[in-house]
């Protein structure tokens, strides 16, 4: 049996547990998982996005909710299988949206179809960004939660979505958000053409650095993810953000971080690493829930 069919029939035992409806004004629920089934609406052409889910036993409507953002690969079954033990263990509902590669090409998905076939940029409620906190709100109806917040994990194209996510999206709802080893980076430059920098997307770039800088964000990275594989973008821009993941995620806290103390604007960023780890999802979802809900803390 391979480790991703182990991982969905887990889930799946644990859907079959038995389920007992919860009384009027109790909070208590079993454990249990599943998938719901998200209508995106004509912006999206009605496509359908499944959210896999996962509810630890407990009282449900005090936990924090979590949603984690896959890579490329799109198994958001499987993400969401390497978030059970910590979210059992910490009492955390999780929701995995699946931006499946038959619906959403890998451009549209990391990049949050800020722009359209034109290269004009979208407004807010015609990005898939805009989705999120749609989801949110159809998950906490279907599983009658009552949370305001949620925080936002992602790897590799994932993380890729979250940091543009705070870059071009704000939402009420997001609590601290934290982007796991994405290949590259779009930096908050107008001196740089999209997708590698910002120029002509913004009237006022300090108060759109302001923004971005002021949100709760870590940039996590695994400090053995130096390999230069067939999937890290290898472009001249690529390139000058550093040979691989771990040097770009770097250089892309050091220099904004600069860029804030030189304005004298609130930076609450920060980067944390995890020791020994590769691209590997499942490694750096255990750190990011210990960074988020453990009692390590995060580092500078």
């Amino acid at each position: 049996m391979n480790a991703r069919l182990g991982s969905i029939l887990a889930l799946f035992a644990l859907a079959a547990i038995a389920f007992t409806t919860r009384t009027e004004g109790s909070a208590t629920g079993p454990e249990s998982s599943g998938i719901l089934e998200f209508q995106a609406g004509p912006l999206f052409q009605d496509r359908t996005i499944p959210i896999h889910y996962y509810l630890p036993p407990g009282d449900q409507r005090e936990m924090p909710i979590q949603m984690i953002l896959h890579g490329a690969t799109r198994d958001a079954d499987n993400y969401l299988a390497g978030w059970v033990e910590k979210a059992r263990q910490y009492g955390v509902i999780i929701l995995a949206p699946e931006f499946s590669n038959d619906q959403f090409s890998i451009g549209e998905y990391t990049h949050g179809q800020l722009m359209d076939s034109l290269l004009r940029i979208n407004p807010p409620e015609q990005t898939l960004f805009a989705l999120i906190d749609q989801m949110f709100g159809h998950a906490k109806s279907a599983l009658e939660l009552s949370q305001e917040q949620y925080n936002l994990f992602g790897h590799s194209a994932g993380g890729q979505f979250i940091h543009r996510y705070l870059q071009f999206y704000d939402s009420p709802a997001l609590g601290k958000a934290v982007a796991a080893n994405p290949g590259w980076y779009t930096f908050p430059d107008e001196a740089i053409a999209y997708p590698y920098g910002v120029s002509g997307l913004s009237e006022d770039y300090a108060a759109f650095r302001a923004r971005y800088y002021a949100k709760d964000l870590t940039i996590l990275l695994g400090s053995a993810d130096t390999l230069r594989t067939n999937k890290l973008r290898v472009s001249p821009e690529a390139e000058r953000q550093g040979p691989n993941r771990l040097e770009r995620g770097k250089y892309f806290f050091a220099a904004n971080r600069a860029n804030a103390a030189a304005a004298g604007q609130v930076f609450n960023w920060k980067i944390a690493y995890v020791p020994d780890a590769g691209h590997q999802h499942k490694l750096m979802s255990a750190a990011a829930a210990e960074l988020l809900y453990g009692e390590d803390g995060r580092s500078d």
